[in-house]
């Protein structure tokens, strides 16, 4: 800590040290280049475009969006200002505020995306990037942006942000500790992430035993008839799905007619993912649209939605509530509840038989969706109505502890981001 601090006379700061000054950012910028215009017509390849959707959590990622630009046009789009190694690239929308050094010369800057440079012996760029990511410069910026629902921010209104400038050396030692810390942190992080991935390996590699295989070891196998997968226990049956569902509906609706007050959720396939049936980001639609979509048949508690494409194979459960019907490329399974468990079909479905079936397909092309005929002849096994139930329980106990497990991991990387967040702010 230092001896003594002042006023920084800016609300959202608070006391700073008494050698520091709060400034305006713009007055101790060598250039600022906003890259605004005409997008740039995108290439296979030739120099790499950085995006936008490139910049996350403080690095240029390469991986998240590849777009490419004409090597001879480069002088032409980069006429504004070349990047040199070090120079600060902020994000103006589609997020907002997103930050990062550059890395390599050889790139090119697309729309949406500021470059800015510190002046020599006064503004250190990495210190530069490190007080774009704390708390206070993001409040800093949300205040000045327009815009509901994307916030931007125009590059004429970025005189008015405010950056605190200790001396040259005592920037370079905060860049150099936060280097230090947040590469610990983040590696944290990325562990964690792959715990999860491994989990989600787990959850499904469990599934599909219990599945495929049942849950007792030593009961006598028969070939399945389906070289991926081999063996299925002996007393199980082998059925094409047409002939254990007693109704399949396809949605074959024109554009999607919603209506945000409406009590009726349209599931679509963004709603549809592992499993489960997801609310985020749902569209609702109004009685009298319901009742047109569901002539053919009522989505009721336990019916199973199932995906056409986009990607195809995902499946849910209908729940009690909401009350739901389907949007485009979604297809409803009704069976005999009596006869056949939800859950354990549903999971079969998931368990990546419709999966491989739709890789057999496709045949190695890209095309992932299903004909109706394909659906129609996507095998299960079934075991008898007991077993099925048994093979559920099992599987909801053991699908809740690895979902409790991702949840308390997930928690864990919250808390680190919190905690990187803090410690940024904080130096």
């Amino acid at each position: 800590g230092y001896q003594k601090y002042q006023d920084s006379g800016v609300e959202w700061l608070g006391d700073i040290p008494e050698h520091w000054e709060a400034v305006g950012l713009t007055k101790y910028l060598q250039s600022l280049v906003d890259y605004r215009g005409k997008t740039p017509e995108k290439t296979k390849d030739g120099i790499f475009l950085v995006t936008a959707k490139n910049i996350k959590n403080g690095i240029i990622d390469y991986s998240l969006s590849q777009e490419f630009i004409k090597e001879d046009e480069y002088d032409e789009i980069m006429r504004r200002g070349k990047p040199e190694i070090g120079d600060v690239l902020l994000t103006t929308e589609a997020p907002l505020g997103e930050v990062a050094n550059v890395d390599n010369t050889n790139i090119a800057l697309a729309q949406r995306v500021i470059k800015m440079r510190g002046k020599i012996g006064v503004l250190y760029n990495y210190f530069l990037k490190y007080w774009i990511l704390g708390a206070s410069f993001s409040q800093n910026i949300q205040s000045l942006c327009t815009g509901s629902t994307a916030l931007g921010i125009k590059a004429s209104k970025l005189c008015l942000l405010k950056v605190v400038l200790p001396p040259l050396n005592e920037q370079e030692k905060i860049a150099q500790f936060l280097d230090y810390k947040t590469k610990q942190i983040d590696e944290l992080i990325k562990k964690k992430e792959t715990l999860i991935e491994k989990l989600d390996e787990k959850r499904t590699a469990i599934i599909s035993h219990a599945v495929t295989k049942g849950l007792d070891s030593s009961v006598p196998m028969k070939y399945s008839g389906i070289e991926w997968l081999g063996d299925i226990p002996k007393h199980w049956e082998v059925k094409r799905l047409k002939f254990v569902v007693s109704k399949i509906i396809d949605a074959e609706h024109k554009t999607a007619l919603y209506d945000d007050n409406g009590d009726y959720l349209v599931v679509r396939t963004a709603n549809v993912r592992t499993g489960e049936l997801l609310l985020e980001n749902a569209k609702f639609t109004n009685e009298s649209v319901y009742k047109e979509w569901t002539v053919r048949a009522v989505p009721e508690q336990g019916d199973i939605l199932f995906t056409r494409e986009a990607p195809a194979g995902e499946a849910c459960l209908v729940p009690e509530k909401p009350i739901v019907c389907l949007g485009q490329r979604m297809v409803l399974f009704k069976f005999d509840k009596n006869k056949y468990n939800g859950y354990f079909l549903l999971q079969s479905l998931y368990s990546g038989i419709a999966d491989e079936f739709i890789k057999s397909l496709s045949l190695g092309s890209t095309v992932a969706h299903f004909n109706m005929s394909d659906i129609t002849s996507i095998p299960l096994f079934i075991p008898p109505y007991n077993e099925q139930k048994q093979i559920s329980k099992h599987l909801d106990q053991k699908t809740a502890q690895i979902d409790q497990q991702k949840a308390k991991i997930k928690e864990a990387i919250e808390l680190l981001k919190e905690y990187r967040t803090s410690l940024i702010t904080n130096a």
